[in-house]
């Protein structure tokens, strides 16, 4: 409800009005008693990890039907009549409590430690193996996305060895992020900015941005560190 109740309800802010574009002191400390439980909520290992949805993957389950149909759709048997837009736009859904999908190494660690199928390097080596072991149905999907996005056609006509391609490159940079024994993040950058020179990468990184949901897919943090890639490397 943290993150759905935004995007009905003006103004509605369960965890104490973080991500209210006019927040008010008011609103900040409406409900101190339910802000500190989801804060605690926040300390648990498996629930910040793996069980937290984020704002950007409850909006996409709204904004599409039936769960959240446009103004001028009718769904009779729900017994609903017009409804209006959803109240957040992506970009305010993805600043929404500062993403929602950050946590403190130590936070990852105790949920890693007892979990053998979890890797204890951290979310964006755990995403890079969720998206290898996934790989043979993402490559159909995106090939079937970039053509409905509107992507496949004169110079920009990837094809499937291409975003294999791309798909390894992006596994790549989220290991290369996952390195604790390598603090150096410019060096980092530097190789996966390399890595990027083709507009394919680009398309890739964009179609998992769109495609993660949490936690179906993935745990936030996770999520998270694939989102970072789509924001510093946009497709265009």
């Amino acid at each position: 409800y943290a993150f759905q109740l935004p995007l009905f309800y003006s103004g509605l802010e369960p965890r104490g009005g973080s991500s209210e574009k006019n927040n008010s002191s008011n609103n900040s400390n409406r409900w101190p008693l339910l802000k500190d439980w989801y804060n605690a909520m926040d300390t648990i290992p498996p629930y910040a990890c793996r069980i937290k949805g984020d704002a950007l993957s409850w909006r996409k389950v709204l904004y599409v039907e039936p769960w959240w149909p446009s103004s001028d759709v009718w769904h009779s048997r729900y017994d609903v009549g017009h409804k209006g837009e959803l109240l957040r736009s992506e970009e305010e859904c993805a600043d929404m409590y500062n993403g929602g999908g950050s946590v403190s190494k130590q936070l990852w660690m105790e949920y890693s430690k007892d979990r053998p199928y979890v890797s204890s390097a951290g979310p964006e080596v755990e995403a890079a193996t969720i998206i290898f072991h996934n790989r043979c149905n993402i490559l159909p999907d995106l090939e079937r996305w970039i053509k409905e996005e509107g992507y496949h056609g004169g110079s920009c006509s990837p094809s499937f060895k291409d975003l294999d391609s791309a798909l390894r490159s992006i596994i790549q940079i989220l290991l290369l992020l996952g390195d604790k024994d390598n603090d150096d993040d410019d060096f980092k950058w530097d190789i996966f900015s390399k890595l990027c020179n083709n507009q394919h990468v680009n398309i890739v990184t964009t179609y998992l941005d769109k495609r993660v949901c949490v936690p179906r897919d993935m745990g936030s943090p996770c999520a998270a560190s694939i989102r970072t890639l789509a924001k510093r490397f946009p497709c265009n």
